[in-house]
C-alpha cells in the first residue's frame, strides 16, 4: 500500500525543468498559453536570464532614431556588441515583452494556485468586493 502511495505522489510532483529552463526561452511560449502559471513563467524567464547580459533599455522598438545622441550611441553599440552573446541580442524584443506581460498579469493571479485568472474572474471577485462595502 505504500508503494502505491509513493508512485501516487510522485505522479503528482512537478517536474524540475530547471536545465531546460536555463537553455530554451520556454518562457516566451507561457506567455502566450492562457493555462500557464505565472510563477512557473517569471521562474523559466529569471533562470533563462541568469549569467547572461540582458538587454538593455535603449535596444530595440524604443530607441528614437531621429536624435543625434541615439545616432552616437547606436555607433557605440555597434562597436560593442561582439562582446553581447546572440541570445542577448536575439531576444530583445522577447525580454521587453514579457516584461511588460510579468507587470500585466502580476494583478491577475490566483495566489494560492499561480493560475492566470481570466478577466471574466478578475471582475466577479471585483463585484464581490463592491458588494461587501
Amino acid at each position: 500500500m505504500q508503494i502505491a502511495f509513493a508512485q501516487q505522489k510522485n505522479q503528482l510532483a512537478p517536474p524540475n525543468n530547471d536545465a531546460k529552463y536555463r537553455t530554451n526561452p520556454v518562457w516566451i511560449g507561457m506567455m502566450e498559453n492562457p493555462n500557464t502559471n505565472y510563477y512557473e513563467a517569471c521562474k523559466a524567464f529569471n533562470l533563462y536570464w541568469e549569467g547572461k547580459i540582458v538587454p538593455a533599455e535603449t535596444e530595440g522598438e524604443a530607441m528614437d532614431l531621429g536624435k543625434e545622441e541615439n545616432i552616437k550611441g547606436r555607433e557605440k553599440e555597434e562597436e560593442s556588441e561582439e562582446k553581447i552573446p546572440q541570445s542577448s541580442q536575439q531576444y530583445v524584443y522577447e525580454y521587453k515583452q514579457f516584461m511588460h506581460w510579468r507587470l500585466t498579469m502580476k494583478n491577475m493571479i490566483d495566489v494560492e494556485t499561480g493560475r492566470i485568472m481570466s478577466i471574466d474572474e478578475v471582475q466577479e471577485i471585483l463585484r464581490k468586493e463592491r458588494s461587501k462595502k
